[in-house]
């Protein structure tokens, strides 16, 4: 990067636990904003910027003056800080609005950030804020839910190893393979590459223009489908999809009974080696504090008031039409992180908010557009570069 990243900025605001007020005396700052890149980088078929990740000691960071500010306006002890690397993240003007314009949960939110947890602005970040709701839309059902399953995802894989610890590093034998595989590794890659290729196609994962976190979505309705149709348990909802696309294709591809065998009892050992390698790091390497938290309530109290706190914000923007960072159901949610919510209360409330959720949906209940107006959103983006480029002049 050859520009002064804090000339460039355009916003600059607090976000994580601080600026959703489920923080602790201890909690870090955390920093995300966006900036708009020299004119040369438009031009230019070589330079390229859009993001920046920093993280520094406090004297080093561009904007400690306005980090010192918010410490005072919020009474903030700067022992909580003072000596502890700050991390952020500034995205490039054209990737935030890429981002904003599907709703990113990580993203939108910067645009309806207290007043308070804006550490920086300049005329661009002020007119992105005037016209913050173009970027609201019924995507968010997609996006939030989807982070917030992801979270669910999580909170479920670590439970199992609370109560199902793999203490056993997986063998070839364990999976009926001998020691040497009867399939080349050249063969069985370029086997892989093809059905990957078909499996993707099957899911929808191939030249579409759809977010992550939508597809995310769409394949744990399908997997409920599939769940529902075969009459197999709640537990295997969320890998019927890949499985039912994965045996698709290698039928399409003309693989015959033993080669299919052969390459999933491969597949199978590859992943339960996976599996095995992040359960270690798991286990070595989270937080001893979380770990004391996880080994009392039974999973990760953390992840659950992430899941809470996105579904909700999820509804808000359906039927209210905006995003609400600084949260009035902060102390709830401080409770639901220190153990307030037994795993089971967790799991039915979460089932029973996605089912609202798609009843917003389905039911067309909601106040935002379907999707943005990306002509309006495309004419602010031109706004918004030709104020920076007028600046350089």
């Amino acid at each position: 990067m050859e520009f002064d990243i804090k000339k460039q900025t355009n916003l600059l605001v607090v976000t994580g636990s601080r600026a959703y007020g489920t923080y602790t005396e201890h909690s870090d700052i955390d920093v995300r904003g966006i900036a708009t890149p020299p004119k040369a980088y438009f031009l230019s078929f070589h330079k390229k910027f859009e993001q920046y990740d920093e993280r520094c000691q406090p004297e080093a960071y561009p904007f400690w003056d306005s980090i010192e500010k918010y410490m005072r306006s919020n009474e903030i002890n700067p022992t909580a800080v003072i000596g502890q690397p700050l991390d952020q993240s500034i995205y490039a003007l054209g990737k935030f609005f890429m981002l904003a314009a599907q709703c990113n949960p990580n993203i939108i939110e910067l645009l309806f950030s207290d007043p308070q947890d804006i550490l920086y602005k300049d005329e661009i970040g002020s007119l992105l804020i005037e016209h913050k709701h173009l970027f609201l839309s019924a995507k968010a059902k997609f996006t939030f839910s989807g982070y917030a399953i992801s979270q669910l995802n999580r909170i479920k894989t670590h439970r199992k190893w609370l109560l199902n610890p793999v203490e056993n590093k997986p063998t070839r034998a364990d999976f009926g393979l001998p020691e040497r595989s009867a399939i080349s590794g050249e063969q069985r890659l370029a086997a892989e590459k093809l059905v990957d290729k078909f499996t993707r196609e099957w899911l929808l994962m191939e030249e579409n223009d759809l977010d992550k976190r939508v597809m995310e979505n769409v394949h744990l309705r399908l997997g409920e489908l599939f769940a529902e149709t075969l009459r197999l348990p709640n537990d295997k909802h969320d890998a019927l999809p890949q499985m039912v696309a994965r045996l698709c294709a290698m039928n399409k591809l003309g693989m015959s009974k033993d080669y299919i065998a052969i390459l999933q009892a491969e597949k199978a050992y590859r992943d339960a080696k996976r599996e095995y390698s992040q359960y270690q790091d798991w286990k070595h390497n989270r937080n001893p504090d979380r770990a004391k938290m996880e080994a009392e309530s039974g999973f990760d109290c953390k992840h659950a008031m992430h899941l809470v706190r996105l579904m909700r914000m999820a509804k808000e923007i359906l039927v209210e039409g905006t995003v609400r960072v600084k949260r009035p159901d902060a102390e709830e949610l401080k409770g639901i992180r220190d153990g307030a919510w037994s795993y089971d209360t967790l799991i039915d409330w979460a089932h029973k908010k996605e089912t609202e959720l798609n009843n917003i949906y389905k039911e067309n209940a909601y106040v935002v557009p379907k999707t943005p107006n990306i002509n309006a959103i495309d004419k602010l983006y031109a706004t918004c570069c030709i104020m920076s480029f007028n600046k350089e002049n």
